[in-house]
């Protein structure tokens, strides 16, 4: 069983907090290889060191074959005013499976909007559009 890892910087997690990764996992359709299946778990924990307090987000499985690039999320609002790490754990038997598994584009936090608020619902009724003094291209302006 190959059980090898990694871990992300820890960080203090908030209140609509998510982790949203994208994943490749198992033997891709386009490429023509024999198909293998591959597992990778996601793990947050409270320190860096995995026999601590270790909360299982998901162990994700790959298609049988012709697998593709996907988005996952997960909300961590749960661990919200605890500092964290979260930890991708590829967890196959290569003896019988087992080829890759590619992450990309991490992201934690709140993709919400930040510090924009509507200030009130009046529409511009009219527009216009001035010359602009001085007119830096004529000199005799």
């Amino acid at each position: 069983m190959l059980t090898t890892g990694f871990f992300t910087d820890s960080m203090t997690i908030q209140t609509g907090d998510s982790l949203i990764f994208w994943m490749l996992l198992g033997t891709p359709g386009d490429i023509g290889l024999t198909n293998y299946i591959d597992t990778m778990q996601v793990h947050v924990c409270s320190d860096q060191d995995p026999s601590l307090s270790i909360a299982k987000l998901a162990t994700i499985r790959s298609e049988d074959s012709n697998n593709v690039w996907k988005k996952y999320y997960f909300n961590l609002s749960q661990f919200a005013g605890q500092r964290v790490v979260v930890a991708f754990r590829y967890y196959m038997n290569t003896d019988v499976d087992g080829l890759w598994c590619n992450v990309d584009d991490i992201f934690i936090g709140n993709r919400g909007s930040v510090g924009i608020s509507q200030t009130g619902t009046n529409v511009p009724d009219k527009f216009a559009l001035s010359q602009n003094y001085p007119n830096p291209f004529n000199l005799g302006d």
